[in-house]
């Protein structure tokens, strides 16, 4: 009956050894983890991966919408039909948008 209780006591420190280095070792990790990421955004805040030579004409239109993004806007695609004079109230188009809103919590 001793040398049960005390196999159990090893047990149980060695369990509990492993443990707490199997906790360090994940703690260490999620530290790096998050130093990575820090520095890695702060590289691309600053600017890595950027083309040396991009030219001050690209800077201009950043910000802007291009032609054609807004609704109503710019000319229908290809074999589209024109429904815009079927609409006869607002929730018509608020219905397609809760559906598909509906569809990607699925």
């Amino acid at each position: 009956a001793r040398s049960v209780e005390e196999l159990a006591l090893a047990l149980a420190s060695a369990v509990d050894a492993r443990l707490g280095r199997v906790a360090e070792q994940y703690r260490a990790t999620a530290k790096l983890l998050y130093v990575v990421s820090r520095v890695v955004r702060t590289l691309f805040s600053l600017g890595l991966c950027e083309p040396e030579d991009r030219d001050e004409e690209d800077d201009e239109g950043e910000g802007e919408e291009g032609e054609g993004t807004g609704m109503g806007d710019g000319a229908l695609a290809d074999g589209a039909k024109d429904v815009s004079k079927e609409i006869t109230n607002e929730e018509q188009l608020l219905g397609t948008k809760e559906e598909d809103d509906l569809g990607r919590e699925d």
